[in-house]
């Protein structure tokens, strides 16, 4: 049996819920979705899991409150990804586009030896379980548009708008 913990917190952007195992952080959950969206995303994935409210600080938060406060552009804290393959090649990928600036999804679709695969790479974005510390809302149209985010949006914008990107 996995313990997942999980600790709510607010942010800029709303409420945040980051959940982690002893091997890293495995979710984050945006704005707009709670508890329920933590446990659904644990059964499909983990399986034998049970939930652990944690009321005491842990790094992983520490680390998006300093994002937040914009004293921070990466992130530190270990990993724990479930997902297929493909999704893990992107979400690497997407990994090492840099506090500030952007890509396109063919340019992650290039990155990962499949340059034709620009929906593919937008699917496994938004599946992406830890969205901000994995920077899927850096990633915009090859007009510079933005385009899904799966917390809305204004999420994206105001995600860029901390950042300060000016390119769209």
């Amino acid at each position: 049996m996995n313990t997942i913990y999980y600790r709510p917190f607010e942010s800029l952007i709303g409420r945040l819920i980051l959940a982690w195992t002893s091997k890293g952080i495995c979710r984050l959950v945006l704005p707009g979705y709670g508890l329920d969206s933590l446990d659904a995303w644990a059964a499909r994935y983990i399986r034998e899991y049970r939930l652990m409210a944690y009321h005491d600080q842990y790094e992983g938060v520490t680390q998006l409150e300093e994002y937040f406060q914009g004293k921070r552009r990466y992130f530190e804290c270990p990993l724990d990804l479930y997902g297929p393959g493909f999704s893990k090649k992107v979400w690497r990928a997407v990994s090492t586009v840099a506090y500030g600036t952007t890509a396109t999804y063919k340019d992650i679709a290039v990155a990962v030896g499949k340059p034709s695969a620009c929906r593919a790479v937008g699917n496994a974005n938004r599946k992406n379980p830890v969205p901000i510390i994995i920077p899927c809302h850096r990633i915009i149209g090859s007009d510079n548009s933005l385009t899904g985010y799966a917390g809305g949006l204004h999420i994206k914008k105001a995600l860029l708008d901390l950042e300060k990107i000016t390119k769209i």
